[in-house]
């Protein structure tokens, strides 16, 4: 229904009208999902004064994608080439919250 349409997608009319996935079985984010035990029940925290809802358990999912030392490893550079470890007492300035 209107707009552009991409040669991977397809529409079909049908008891349902949906769009369907035609193109070839690749994800480049295969890892980045939550399972329904690590999303529900969903969980609300307040952030900066309005209430946010967030993933039961959400350190699955970064581990995943990110790799184990997604809970103290830091990009320091927007390439990827500087990380540090959120561990170390030289970087502990980086573990403070940013004033905003």
């Amino acid at each position: 229904p209107g707009g552009a349409r991409s040669d991977a997608l397809e529409y079909r009319e049908g008891a349902r009208r949906e769009w369907s996935w035609c193109g070839p079985p690749l994800s480049y984010f295969q890892d980045e999902y939550l399972t329904g035990a690590e999303l529900f029940p969903v969980r609300e925290v307040r952030f900066h004064g309005i209430r946010a809802p967030v993933p039961r358990d959400g350190w699955p999912a970064l581990q995943r994608a990110y790799g184990q030392s997604v809970g103290f490893k830091a990009r320091i550079d927007e390439h990827g080439g500087v990380w540090a470890d959120l561990r170390e007492a030289q970087h502990a300035r980086l573990r403070r919250p940013a004033s905003v």
